[in-house]
């Protein structure tokens, strides 16, 4: 096995090859902040503290380091992601489709009934009178952003979005029917896909400070849509795409690896702004509802 020095040597060495914010980093700096922090440690639990430092130093809010316990270690964070209001239904009229996009973290295999639920969803809500809809993804924590995109096939045909990379390398998402590619690689298809009325009107999108990581890339996804307008409050700030894998001692590293483009090749450090910052939950939905119907804006 890996001795408590080379264990944090072979992590930091990942970090300095595929951080995406590899270039801001002053790696002699944190190499040598690490190793002092480890120095002496005699087992990999104790290195955690140096681990946490180069967490800090990377400076994405993303990225983590897994123990074999499962746990994750924590370290200082700049982004706070606040608890989601809950959903009030009550105000939204029968002419404007409603679809809460809960956050999903499963595998592709194993996203069937996700995907399948929220085409039941939209189904329900769908009537010959929906003039347009709204997409509540308040609250939308992340996870696999691949079956959340393929859910909402109806809204977001064609070029979705990107991934960038350090060096500016462009990889695309783009939905075909009921399918999503990266970069041509098929990545997920909706199960029973359902398509609404009313897809082609006017989107309002919901957004708060709980929508983060694979959840601000689904929000993204409607940049694409020239109807489309956001309302709430500004999401997370966890707008990078995490690669992941093990390391040695058992443990795995969550590396924050490209930053997320919409269509127009524009990135969100530090999350997304809605056009119209409401946070009183019945304003919002009045404002949302208003907004599909008429288009008319504050």
């Amino acid at each position: 096995d890996a001795t408590p020095t080379e264990f944090v040597t072979e992590i930091v060495d990942i970090m300095e090859e595929f951080s995406y914010r590899r270039d801001s980093v002053d790696w002699t700096q944190l190499r040598a902040g690490v190793l002092s922090r480890a120095e002496g440690a005699t087992t990999y639990e104790q290195t955690h503290p140096a681990l946490q430092f180069a967490l800090e130093q990377l400076g994405d809010n993303h990225s983590w380091v897994q123990q074999p316990d499962g746990a994750f270690l924590t370290y200082a964070r700049t982004v706070t992601c606040s608890a989601p209001a809950a959903p009030d239904l009550s105000q939204i009229p029968s002419d404007v489709g409603y679809l809460r996009v809960n956050a999903y973290s499963g595998s592709v295999g194993t996203s069937g009934s996700y995907t399948s639920g929220l085409q039941s969803a939209m189904q329900q809500r769908d009537n010959a009178g929906v003039v347009g809809w709204i997409i509540d993804l308040r609250g939308n924590g992340g996870g696999n952003m691949w079956p959340m995109l393929a859910a909402l096939w109806p809204f977001l045909q064609g070029r979705a979005g990107f991934f960038v990379s350090s060096d500016s390398v462009f990889s695309e998402w783009r939905l075909v029917g009921a399918r999503v590619y990266d970069n041509g690689v098929l990545r997920a298809e909706a199960v029973g896909p359902y398509l609404p009325r009313g897809v082609d009107g006017r989107i309002a999108v919901l957004i708060d400070n709980r929508v983060a990581s694979s959840g601000e890339a689904t929000a993204i996804a409607f940049k694409s849509r020239d109807n489309a307008r956001f309302f709430g409050s500004r999401t997370c700030g966890l707008t990078t795409a995490i690669a992941s894998g093990p390391v040695s001692g058992g443990y795995r590293l969550g590396l924050a690896v490209a930053g997320l483009a919409a269509t127009d090749s524009s990135t969100f450090v530090g999350g997304i702004t809605p056009e119209e910052t409401i946070t009183e939950t019945s304003t919002l939905l009045t404002r949302a509802v208003a907004w599909v119907r008429t288009g008319q804006q504050q």
